[in-house]
């Protein structure tokens, strides 16, 4: 008699969600990439997001747009990087 292989499974996940991030939070990220010696892929690194979403985040919350979307931050112009209520 002969023993066979054994027999061998993967368990295959589906893939993660993808993480919500409250406005709050993507504004306090954003302030964080204004400050001096600052930069956004090291702010990006330190708290785990991917450089480009923090580039996108940027841009829609420092960005003047021709015309204002609801719920969207524009640029104040006393100075760099400053968010303004809407």
């Amino acid at each position: 008699m002969t023993a066979s292989a054994p027999l061998i499974m993967e368990i295959v996940e589906a893939a993660p969600r993808r993480r919500g991030w409250p406005e709050a939070e993507k504004e306090r990220l954003v302030a964080e990439t204004c400050a001096p010696g600052m930069s956004v892929s090291l702010v990006a690194r330190r708290c785990g997001v991917d450089p480009s979403l923090l580039f996108r985040w940027r841009r829609r919350l420092l960005v003047p747009r021709s015309k204002p979307r609801p719920c969207s931050r524009r640029w104040n112009w006393r100075g760099p990087c400053r968010l303004s209520p809407a």
